[in-house]
């Protein structure tokens, strides 16, 4: 019988993160949350334990998958150098739900030890809910509820680039049957993320955006039709993260219309619509960068002189 302390779990997977710093995450948290009843053997996760782990793994995979059950991975289960990227794959935001029995089947492989706890209920960890910004932006990464660290024996994740001084500069996520999910670019120095391409299943790209090195924030996104052309961009301040500008453009490539957004606030600055051919306005408005209310408002003919203001 599982210990009442190992309760199923849900997580959700962060970006950068691999299987490793998934468990390594929930076992942190229930040491955390029970100190006197969970135990690692010789205080860490050895590299013979985690290759247990990734054993376990794979049979609780495959089981998954003779019984019909979503699969905890996809991909291969190669634990070498040369096949690991296109084995024990995830991706970020996946949602992941391991039962008692599997955890605790993992835990051993791992040289948990969990000590008999008070009788109580079993629970179930909901997954992280996420609220879509306004416009069409897609949600920003979903902060899991189980906080993870990446242990040192993943160190060798071929799915991580390093330049010539082995500092971590890039890292590319791959589907199972081996077309590109999404990649990311890091600064060699800060180790912040830089950017990120997401790709449709065609190889189309979905969406991208940038970062600041130093800071980490966003500083922009673009986001992409089917056929390739841009769908909308916006920029952001590399200090407060805010949005300062937007442009939706229509399938053509011209623009339909762009706003500006003030950094500190983050309301909006300025709107202009326009006209077909992308150049000639239509009509342009201003606002007050701290109350968001319109402040002027000028309308243009199609000749692009004014009309009235």
């Amino acid at each position: 019988m599982s210990d009442p302390v190992i309760k199923e779990q849900t997580v959700i997977v962060k970006k950068n993160q691999g299987l490793t710093q998934v468990l390594k995450g929930i076992v942190d948290k229930m040491k955390k949350e029970n100190p006197d009843s969970v135990f690692i053997s010789d205080g860490k996760i050895t590299l013979g334990e985690w290759n247990a782990a990734m054993d376990k793994l794979a049979e609780l995979n495959q089981e998954r998958k003779n019984t019909g059950k979503a699969s905890i991975f996809t991909g291969g289960t190669d634990k070498t150098k040369a096949g690991w990227h296109n084995s024990f794959i995830i991706h970020p935001e996946q949602e992941i739900t391991f039962s008692k029995e599997e955890l605790t089947e993992l835990f051993s492989a791992m040289g948990v030890t969990v000590k008999s706890a008070a009788p109580a209920p079993v629970e179930t960890e909901a997954p992280v809910e996420t609220e879509s910004p306004a416009e069409t932006e897609p949600a920003d990464q979903a902060e899991p509820p189980i906080e993870t660290e990446s242990p040192a024996a993943d160190e060798t994740n071929p799915n991580v680039i390093y330049n010539t001084e082995g500092k971590k500069t890039g890292e590319i996520f791959y589907r199972e049957d081996g077309t590109k999910d999404c990649e990311y670019t890091y600064d060699p120095q800060t180790g912040n993320e830089t950017g990120k391409i997401s790709y449709r299943e065609d190889g189309t790209k979905d969406y991208e955006y940038t970062c600041d090195p130093q800071t980490g924030n966003n500083t922009g996104w673009i986001y992409y039709r089917e056929d390739g052309t841009k769908k909308e961009e916006n920029t952001r301040d590399p200090q407060t993260g805010k949005k300062t500008s937007w442009i939706s453009y229509r399938e053509d490539g011209t623009k339909d219309y762009e706003s500006t957004y003030d950094p500190q606030t983050g309301k909006e600055t300025s709107k202009i619509s326009y006209r077909e051919d992308g150049v000639t306005k239509e009509y342009e408005n201003t606002y007050d960068p701290q109350t968001g209310k319109k402040t002027s408002w000028i309308s243009y003919r199609e000749d692009g002189t004014k009309d009235y203001e």
